[in-house]
């Protein structure tokens, strides 16, 4: 345990303190960081290793990649317009029955009885 004898001393310590957690932070995020970029440069350099090694397999699966790239790009577009169109649908379907029910409500009241009529 540390026992100060002044407030410069304790101001000292704990600004020490402060920049040594902030220190170990920044080295924490660096160092995932830096993982990151090293897995990612790792399978750059297998998968350049691999192309030059079987070139014909690396062009089946980049085909193979293609194509499924293709697909999913097909369903996103099919399923957009899909939506769309439901959604249009939706709103014009509520278009004609805000419509309907302002209509209900500008209407005259029916009259049963000719004689109670102002007319």
């Amino acid at each position: 345990m540390k026992l100060f004898n002044s407030f410069k001393d304790w101001k000292k310590y704990i600004l020490s303190a402060i920049r040594s957690v902030f220190v170990g932070l920044l080295r924490i995020v660096w160092s995932i960081v830096i993982g990151v970029v090293s897995l990612v440069a790792g399978i750059f350099r297998s998968i350049g290793a691999f192309s030059r090694r079987e070139p014909k397999a690396m062009l089946v699966i980049i085909i193979l990649f293609t194509c499924v790239f293709f697909g999913w790009i097909m369903n996103f577009v099919n399923e957009r317009a899909m939506r769309v169109s439901a959604e249009y649908q939706r709103d014009s379907l509520s278009l004609k029955l805000d419509s309907a029910k302002q209509n209900a409500y500008v209407q005259e009241p029916f009259v049963v009885n000719h004689w109670d009529s102002d007319e």
